[in-house]
């Protein structure tokens, strides 16, 4: 592997840490928004699905970005 394409799936591991972040913050937001707003619960809920799927889906893409970089790793 040439020094520009380490590099390259160097900086893709830091995207994935960086996205990983962003769905622990989103985690984060669910749990307090969950706490926060009791009185709304059908509209929390929803809140709540939205975030939920959204967190699904950078956690799978940070999979994938992982998964990528071990297979070039090993």
């Amino acid at each position: 592997m040439d020094k520009d394409t380490f590099l390259n799936e160097i900086n893709k591991v830091r995207e994935v840490v960086n996205w990983t972040q962003v769905a622990k913050d989103l985690d984060l937001n669910v749990r307090t928004i969950n706490w926060y707003i009791d009185g709304h619960r059908q509209d929390t809920n929803r809140m709540l699905e939205i975030l939920q799927c959204a967190k699904d889906q950078l956690l799978s893409r940070g999979t994938q970005c992982l998964k990528r970089a071990n297979s070039l790793i090993i």
